[in-house]
Order: C-alpha cells, then structure tokens, then sequence
C-alpha cells in the first residue's frame, strides 16, 4: 500500500506543483536561449504531427504551442485550431473541440476573438443538454466577453429550459468577471448547491460574497467553521478547504490552525470502523487536496503548523513528499523563509520518494543540489511515464553550463514517441511545464 500511495503522491505532485514553482524558478539563474530553443522545437514538433493525429481531442496541444509561439508560427497555429474546430462548433461533437476552441479565445485578435465567441454564443443558445460537457467555456471566455455577448450568455442560463447546473456554471462565471450581478450568481449557486455544479477552483465569485451570503449558500460548511475547534475533523478541515479563501482573514487564520491542529489525526488509514473511509485514493492523497487550496493562505507565523499537519503516522518517504509539497504550494516568501524546515524534513537518503521530495524544491536549492536530485529521481524512479517532463521542470534550476545537454534528453524523450498523438501530447506536456501552467 505505501509504494501505491507514493506512486499517486509522486504523481500528482511533480505534475502540480509545477505553478507554485515557476514563480520563484524565475530568481534563478538560466540560460534562456536553451530554454527558447527548446520551446521553438516543440512548437514546430507539434505543428508537424498535429496534421497526423488519431485522437482529435490531442489537438488541445495546439492551444498549448499557440500561447508560446511567436510570429508567422502563431498565424498557422491559430489557423488550424480555427480550422479543426469549426465543425464542433455547429454539432457540439466530440465536446473536447468545443473546449479548445474556448480556450483559443483569448490567444486571437479582437476580430477573430469576437467571431469564435458568436460561434458559442450560437451553439449555446441551440440548448446543451449535458451541463457536465464543455467545463472549459465559461472560464476561458468569461473576462473576453463584450456587454452585448455577455448578454446572449446570461439569456441562455436566464432560459426556462436551462438546467440549474448550466444556469449556475454561466452565471458565476459572467459575475467573476464582472458581467452581471453577482446576486444573480448567488442565487442560482443557492438554488444548485446539492448538485456540485461548480468545481472548487471556479468558485471565485465568492470573493464578493459577505459572511451572510456565504451563510446562505452553504450553510452546512459554514455552520461546522463555527464549531469549537475541539471538535474539528475531515468535514470541518474539508468545509475549510471549499470555503478558506472567501473569509475575513483574521477568522480564516483562526480556522487555519484548527485545521492543522486537527490534520494528523484525521488524514490516517480507516481501522477498525473508525475514522473516515477515503474510497480508492489514500489519506495522503485527500491531504493534499486540502493543502493546496489551505497553504497559499499561510502566513510566517502559520509555517510550522502547517508543518506539523503532517500526521506523524505516515512512513518518513510520505512525510517527505508530504512536506515538499506543501512548501511548494507556500507564498514564495514564506517558503524561503522556512526552507531549511522542509529541507529537514525530508530524509537525506537516495530513495525515488526522498528525491521526488527535493525535486519539488529544485528551484529553491542549489544548481548542484538541484541536478543531484534530478539524477536520483531519473535514476530511482521505475515509474513508466517519460523522463522529459520532470527534467523540464527542473532545467530553470540546473547548472546553466549542463542546461543544454538536458534539453536535448527532453527533445530525445519527446521524439521516441511511437504515434503522432504520443508525440504531440508529450511534446504539449513539456511546454506546460516550461510555461509554468498548473495542470490539476
């Protein structure tokens, strides 16, 4: 059970750590022509074998080469997302075109924006039947919409017909960004919110809501954050994690050391009836969950609690990845601050968990330290996934005279794909992570 557990902690963390990093992977010294040559490589790899691809769906790694291409290589890039996408636009089908000609949106000029807009707009308004389809819409056209479009869009969740997902996903989105008013938006994510509508990072709404609508729209969670913290547990330390970023800040660091108080007693294996049942996935991976919506929210004086979350339960590999974690997730202020708390963390030894720990702080450590756990994890690690991502999302950090020579293990990583569709998304994957992008 410990070598699953680690193999879904390693995986989720290496792929979404990667923002929190990127901010301070700027600080470091690089080499920025290796970097650029590698994305022009990948761009071009990409625009190659995306004529050839089976999977239509991988065509999404054409948005992903557009947002970091650069002159002539844009315009073709843009063309054919246009081109491949069109067709989705009129029958809905297959629903990943309809999301990635969303997510074009803000990457065209203002005429080809306006255009591809119309064309949701239009499809929209035909009706969706399935509110779970075409997650990425909303969320990508939202802060791009003119008055006029945001009209067409709030007509379609205002409809009789419309479901009260659809209503509630269109409305919090259009009042996040200003659209219309976010009472309307409450309201609908009142009217919705045993259904789970909204994914937790599309609540953003709810940074205009005072205490008395947050009441309003969820009155369970808010009624358990009134409890003593004596009383805290997995509902209450999962209430705050939904709910931590939208209250009053001297009450949410309160509640932030309830949680991490309560924290290495709850997120532990259920035995003998007691306890809470994690399903498929393990304690670790549900603790995680929680700290990254928690740890972007602590502040210097919170640092070694939120440390101390960490049940002491879990095997030392698990604390380690545990702890790396969640320095990555920190305000990078308040990660170096504590850096040497996490490093100590982390046992000093040559294990794939141990590393994949270090791994996660390259951009904090040293270039040799850096490169030396890159070694270990390329070395230890047995899982089956490619190599390149976890090199790119070190390269930043490596020795600028040994960058080079690493690049060109990514480009030969990426390449070795034995389909278009491998290639392409592989090659997609890279630049994410050169780029920075959370890919949760």
């Amino acid at each position: 059970m410990e070598r699953c557990t680690l193999r879904i902690l390693a995986l989720a963390f290496v792929a979404c750590g990667v923002e929190t990093r990127s901010a301070s992977a700027a600080t470091v010294a690089a080499t920025p022509e290796v970097i650029d040559s590698l994305r022009a490589d990948l761009v071009a790899l990409i625009e190659r074998d995306a004529q050839k691809l089976e999977n239509v769906c991988h065509a999404s790694a054409l948005v992903t080469a557009t947002r970091v291409a650069s002159g002539d290589v844009v315009v073709r890039l843009r063309e054919r997302v246009r081109r491949v996408v069109a067709p989705a636009l009129v029958s809905g089908q297959p629903d990943c075109l309809v999301d990635i000609a969303a997510r074009l949106v803000p990457l065209v000029p203002d005429t080809d924006k306006r255009k591809l807009i119309a064309s949701l707009a239009s499809f929209y308004e035909k009706g969706i039947k399935g509110w779970g389809l075409y997650r990425s819409v909303m969320p990508s056209i939202a802060p791009h919409l003119t008055t006029e479009e945001s009209a067409r869009f709030a007509r379609v969740a205002r409809a009789e017909s419309a479901s009260s997902c659809l209503r509630t996903i269109i409305l919090a989105h259009l009042a996040d960004a200003g659209r219309v008013p976010p009472a309307e938006a409450f309201t609908a994510i009142q009217a919705s919110r045993h259904n789970g509508c909204l994914e937790r990072d599309e609540l953003g709404v709810l940074r205009l809501a005072d205490d008395a609508t947050l009441r309003a729209l969820y009155p369970q969670e808010m009624a358990l954050l009134d409890e003593p913290p004596a009383r805290f547990g997995y509902a209450h330390v999962d209430a705050l994690a939904r709910l931590a970023p939208y209250l009053d800040a001297r009450r949410r660091r309160s509640l932030l050391v309830a949680a991490f108080r309560a924290m290495p007693t709850v997120y532990v294996d259920h035995q003998n009836g007691r306890g809470h049942d994690w399903g498929d996935l393990p304690p670790q991976f549900h603790f995680w969950g929680a700290m990254i919506r928690l740890a972007p929210l602590v502040d210097g004086g919170l640092a070694d609690t939120a440390l101390r979350a960490i049940p002491p339960v879990w095997s030392p590999e698990e604390r380690a990845v545990a702890a790396a974690s969640l320095a990555v997730e920190l305000p990078p202020a308040i990660r170096r601050a504590n850096l040497r708390s996490f490093l100590n963390a982390i046992p000093r030894t040559q294990t794939a968990a141990a590393c994949t720990a270090r791994l996660l702080l390259a951009a904090e450590l040293s270039p040799e330290d850096a490169r030396a756990a890159l070694e270990c994890v390329l070395r230890q690690d047995k899982e089956p996934w490619h190599p390149a991502a976890k090199i790119a999302q070190a390269l930043r950090a490596l020795p600028p005279a040994s960058q080079a020579a690493y690049a060109a293990r990514i480009r030969a990583d990426v390449t070795a794909g034995t389909t278009s569709d491998s290639r392409v998304s592989h090659a997609a994957s890279v630049l994410e992570v050169l780029d920075g992008a959370k890919r949760w």
